[in-house]
């Protein structure tokens, strides 16, 4: 018989989780071989159960989830028949036509019902609906199944199977999650089918040496049918991920939304539920809570640090499975606040509901806010955007302004998306409120909340210590200029040197910058630069980063000689050698940019990372299969994960070498958009893919990704149409680049 290559790693996870698990399980009980529930109900008990459950799991899906599915379902029924056939292999059709009876055409209906059903894409919101699916399914292929097995495989058989997978499917989960023996869902399905096939049911062994008898194919072969049809339809996993997550979220109790108070901990719970098992996995599962400010957690340790709410999360196996809001509460009175600084009156009161006063007039050295002051100043307004603080430096001074968290709610009060200029001579920083809350500094400082804290920021011209210039042969069209934020509570201070989106910036010079030529660059401590997103406007450098640093204007020039007139790519000369000057794109080991070439995975992760000026101070963790954390774009590919904006395949691996196809493209592109939060009335809702002619080639997944890059204006079609399965070229990478940053004020 045909056996599935089943790797070691999924063989370990099925024996350990019938360690486990075997006494709990309402499935597989220790001393039977037969299925319990199969034994004591019906069969169409059996599918009413299994029905109810589909049916739950749908109903915690997301109507994003729900769109996603219903998407991905009507892929799978558009899926050419040619697909079909070469997934499952012509020589299957030809051993079935041997069967008096028996036609191609039959078989191929019966696989892609078998599919669907082990894909789980008939979830829906009415039982009556999910049931018909089914029953469809049993009178569809009656007739079929006799011609091909007898009376030895009936339609009920693969039911029956569909079923006790769904439910031993998610004892292995959550048994591999408590003994850390996968990596990802795939393994825990090829245990499940290890165990269902060759260790609790011999009818399930029976069932698969009879299919590879008659069709030349067992049961994972069907599995492995299904995984290839979801890639054409639907390449990131998105269903099988959003059905998993619903399932459980069906089959969870917790005790994460509870109330808490400040200054108090909980052990965090997650108990999950299947048939007569439960898993206990509150230490098992990762957790995490959106604000770090008004809770953390460590392990399970959920510890309230300041009134407010957070989402705390959990996921298994990297899916996010529960999402569930805490609200904390003040214990006690907040601490009065101690003795403010010296007051100094306030400058003019700007226009109502743009800009808030320039506070307080210029000191040498170091500026200080008073707080009432600012209060009575901002009186009357309405809303206010950006309150403006004006520096400079006296004879062997640093430049600095002084901000109570006192005068930080005072504006986040008026707009809680307010901005804080503080602005010196050679240039700017806009300090989010949000971003020095006293939650987050207390939470930094390891204080209490309600504890009075100063925020000094300084922005001053300084030396590159590091001679990251001379190492780099970096040619500075400016000072560089240090942004510096520290916050102090009493005898503690910390720097505040991340941030949780991009801070802007401004550098000014003492010319006219070239904005075709010129870039920002952090210089960093480890000798190394980085370009971030700059835009030039006269002598000012606007720029984005989420890190504070020592940054500079330079000039580079930059040109390819395989992309001139005449050549091919020529069209993209002028944005590749853009790119190219700003330090995005660089050329191949010859020194030539070899436009025409397909983009790989590695590559655009790569591009995107220097687009955005990403970095990141995590270390890799073998997050991907293939990828060792030593290749020559680790660290950027660490950093775009980081971000959210790549992801690796269903399988475990990167894929690093793969071409990354243009409808990929796209979906890394809008991922990007989403962390810049692009803005959205810039589409143009009047176009869609129907201009393409191969638009229903692309991929469900992708639909909405292509879509929004259409309609920004960001991505255009081949002579042929979309092409979303051809590799992207090196040339259309840098324009798509190009487009996206220019769109989103990144670039000029």
């Amino acid at each position: 018989m045909k056996k599935f290559p089943f790797s070691k790693k999924a063989i370990n996870v099925m024996i350990a989780t019938a360690l486990v698990v075997t006494p709990l399980a309402s499935l597989a009980p220790v001393t039977g071989t037969a299925v319990v529930e199969a034994a004591e109900l019906t069969q169409d008990e059996k599918i009413a159960q299994y029905v109810s459950r589909l049916v739950t799991a749908y109903n915690y899906m997301t109507p994003e989830e729900k769109a996603i599915v219903k998407d991905v379902r009507l892929a799978l029924d558009e899926l050419e028949e040619a697909k079909w056939i070469e997934i499952v292999g012509q020589d299957v059709f030809n051993k079935a036509a041997e069967k008096d009876g028996v036609t191609e055409a039959q078989l191929l209906v019966a696989i892609k019902d078998i599919s669907g059903l082990l894909s789980a894409t008939n979830v829906g919101d009415k039982e009556v609906y999910v049931k018909a699916s089914i029953d469809s399914f049993r009178t569809k292929n009656r007739d079929l199944f006799h011609a091909l097995f007898g009376n030895a495989v009936t339609v009920d058989t693969v039911i029956n199977f569909a079923v006790d997978f769904e439910n031993r499917f998610f004892i292995e989960l959550g048994a591999a999650t408590l003994l850390n023996t996968a990596q990802n869902v795939e393994e825990v399905a090829l245990a499940t089918v290890i165990y269902l096939v060759d260790g609790t049911n011999a009818k399930y062994k029976e069932f698969d040496g009879i299919l590879f008898t008659n069709l030349g194919l067992g049961v994972a072969d069907l599995f492995d049918i299904t995984r290839a049809v979801r890639d054409e339809v639907d390449a990131e996993n998105n269903v099988r991920d959003i059905v998993i997550q619903a399932g459980v979220r069906g089959k969870v109790t917790t005790n994460a939304s509870d109330a808490i108070t400040v200054g108090t901990t909980r052990d965090l719970t997650f108990n999950l539920t299947v048939g007569e098992s439960n898993l206990t996995l509150g230490t098992k599962v990762q957790w995490a809570s959106s604000n770090t400010a008004v809770a953390t957690v460590v392990g399970n340790k959920l510890e309230a640090k300041t009134a407010g709410t957070t989402t705390v999360t959990a996921k298994l196996l990297n899916l996010e499975v529960l999402s569930k809001e805490v609200t904390v509460s003040a214990s006690g009175t907040t601490p009065p606040p101690g003795p403010g600084p010296t007051p100094v009156p306030p400058g003019p009161t700007p226009a109502p509901g743009v800009v808030a006063p320039i506070l307080p007039p210029v000191t040498p050295g170091v500026t200080i806010i008073d707080t009432g002051k600012l209060e009575e100043a901002l009186k009357g307004q309405e809303k206010v955007e950006v309150v403006r603080v004006t520096i400079e430096a006296g004879a062997g001074q640093v430049a600095q302004a002084k901000i109570p968290n006192a005068a930080i709610a005072v504006i986040a009060a008026k707009n809680p998306n307010a901005k804080v200029e503080v602005a010196s001579k050679e240039g700017t920083l806009r300090l989010p409120v949000a971003e020095v809350s006293n939650a987050k500094l207390a939470a930094a400082l390891g204080v209490a909340a309600g504890t009075e804290i100063e925020i000094t920021v300084s922005v001053n011209k300084v030396e590159d210590t590091k001679g990251v210039v001379t190492k780099n042969k970096l040619k500075t069209v400016s000072n560089v200029v240090e942004f510096k934020i520290h916050a102090t509570a009493g005898e503690k201070t910390v720097e505040v040197n991340r941030f949780s989106q991009y801070l802007e910036r401004e550098i000014s010079g003492d010319a006219n910058f070239n904005a075709a030529k010129s870039s920002v660059v952090r210089l960093n401590d480890d000798g190394t630069f980085t370009a971030v997103p700059s835009v030039f406007k006269g002598d000012k450098a606007v720029f984005k980063s989420f890190s504070n640093s020592k940054y500079a204007v330079v000039e580079n020039e930059v040109t390819f000689s395989d992309v001139a007139t005449g050549k091919p790519g020529a069209w993209a000369k002028a944005t590749i050698e853009k790119l190219g000057s700003k330090y995005i794109v660089q050329g191949k080991a010859n020194g030539k940019f070899d436009p025409i070439a397909t983009t790989t995975r590695a590559e655009f992760a790569t591009l995107l990372t220097r687009s955005l000026g990403l970095s990141t101070t995590a270390t890799y963790k073998g997050q991907f299969s293939d990828v060792k954390g030593t290749e020559w774009f680790a660290k950027d590919l660490m950093a775009a994960v980081e971000a959210g904006i790549i992801k690796g395949h269903a399988n475990g691996t990167f894929g690093y070498n793969d071409p990354v196809t243009r409808e990929e493209a796209a979906v890394m592109i809008t991922r990007a958009l989403n962390l810049v939060n692009f803005d959205k009335d810039g589409l143009d809702t009047t176009k869609d893919l129907t201009k393409f002619q191969d638009a229903d080639k692309v991929a469900p997944w992708a639909k909405s990704s292509v879509t929004t890059l259409v309609q920004l204006g960001i991505t255009e079609g081949r002579p042929n149409g979309f092409a979303p399965k051809a590799g992207t070229q090196r040339a259309e990478m840098a324009t798509l680049l190009e487009r996206f940053l220019v769109k989103v004020n990144f670039m000029n």
